[in-house]
């Protein structure tokens, strides 16, 4: 991670000298560096896993989703990069397969009608919670917030229909376990945004530095 930070410094650095940016821009780009930089990795590191596990379909459908979603309403950020990318790895596979899992006992109703649930929370979670601020980057004015909470609603809109008309339409065996990995990736992302994420990340944060501390 520090060889992370260091680079985007650098091209942050190279950028503004050459843009004649001040140092508030410049630490703008560096952010959005850090944040292209680490998702490349973590990409790639996911799609390795899944590679190798055979379920790279599956993991693709849970990040699309999930990873689309969190560009609008936020959520809960871990404080090192290593645990970040720990979390989602262990979430993403583990999600995948209770989908291979739970595909052959569920017909496309049942589905429909997890969906329908799971994208009326949704909307109820966002209605209370987004967006939720990354504490680096929080998003300010009323204005910006209910922009990206109308955003986020209209995502779940669409999301939920895309993802019925597609359980509708193309009812193979595969298509069903896309379609719950997506709504796993879905809910996934709807808890982050929820204080008891927030609460419940910054205890086991607590706990794991801690330990790190003792451990040293």
């Amino acid at each position: 991670m520090a060889n992370m930070q260091s680079v985007a410094a650098n091209i942050s650095r190279y950028i503004g000298s050459e843009l004649g940016f001040d140092h508030e821009q410049r630490e703008t780009v560096r952010y959005g560096l850090e944040i292209i930089l680490g998702s490349l990795i973590k990409a790639l590191v996911i799609l390795m896993v899944s590679l190798i596990l055979g379920i790279v379909p599956y993991v693709f459908a849970l990040l699309a989703t999930s990873i689309s979603l969190r560009i609008l309403s936020g959520g809960t950020h871990f404080r090192t990069y290593m645990r970040c990318l720990s979390f989602s790895v262990v979430t993403t596979v583990c999600i995948s397969f209770v989908a291979i899992a739970a595909a052959p006992f569920m017909d496309a109703p049942d589905i429909i009608i997890t969906i329908a649930f799971s994208a009326l929370i949704g909307l109820y979670f966002i209605h209370m919670w987004a967006p939720a601020d990354n504490p680096k980057k929080p998003i300010k004015g009323k204005a910006k917030q209910a922009m990206y909470r109308r955003l986020s609603s209209l995502f779940v809109v669409l999301w939920a229909t895309l993802i019925i008309l597609i359980t509708l339409t193309s009812p193979a065996m595969m298509t069903m376990t896309m379609c719950l990995s997506s709504i796993g990736g879905f809910i996934l992302q709807i808890v982050s945004i929820s204080p008891l994420s927030y609460r419940f990340g910054g205890l086991a944060e607590d706990r794991l530095d801690s330990l790190y501390a003792h451990g040293r």
